[in-house]
Parts: structure tokens; C-alpha cells; sequence
């Protein structure tokens, strides 16, 4: 599917059963399509990015990845530049 918008939710880069693990990039599964576009550089190098930030603003909030608001990463990640919403 060529030009297609995808998004990847920020439920999709937490670790289910690990508190404050981050799994971006090539190793977030996925499946269908999903599983083909977030193999991509673009998306591996964005993910990571993601994860990154949240991360950052999880120690900064003093929180877990599980425990922070998304709203906060959100906004994070806009004023990073992010195109959150396509």
C-alpha cells in the first residue's frame, strides 16, 4: 500500500509484562502490514525516538511507563516536532 498514514500508539512501544522497558524499532512486534511499515528506517528511527523521549520524561515526571500520562509524551514529542496525527 503505497503513501499509506499509519500511526503507532504508545501502547504498542511498552513492554506488557516489564515495567520501564521500551521496545522500539525492529523489535516492537506487529503484524499484517503493520508488521512490513514499522520495519522501515523511518519508522525504526522515529520509535526510537518515541521511546526515547518517554523515557526521558519518565524519569524527569518520576514515574514509570506504564504510570505516565500519554498526554504528556504527546505534547513531548510535538514540541520535539513530531507530526503526532497525520
Amino acid at each position: 500500500q503505497r503513501d499509506a498514514v499509519w500511526e503507532v500508539p504508545y501502547g504498542a512501544l511498552v513492554g506488557r509484562d516489564v515495567d520501564n522497558l521500551y521496545v522500539v524499532g525492529r523489535c516492537a512486534s506487529a503484524t499484517g502490514y503493520a508488521w512490513q511499515v514499522s520495519r522501515l528506517i523511518q519508522a525504526v528511527v522515529v520509535t526510537g525516538q518515541a521511546g526515547a523521549a518517554a523515557a526521558a520524561l519518565c524519569i524527569r515526571k518520576g514515574t514509570t511507563a506504564h504510570g505516565i500520562d500519554v498526554r504528556d509524551v504527546q505534547a513531548r514529542l510535538e514540541g520535539l516536532g513530531f507530526e503526532l496525527h497525520l
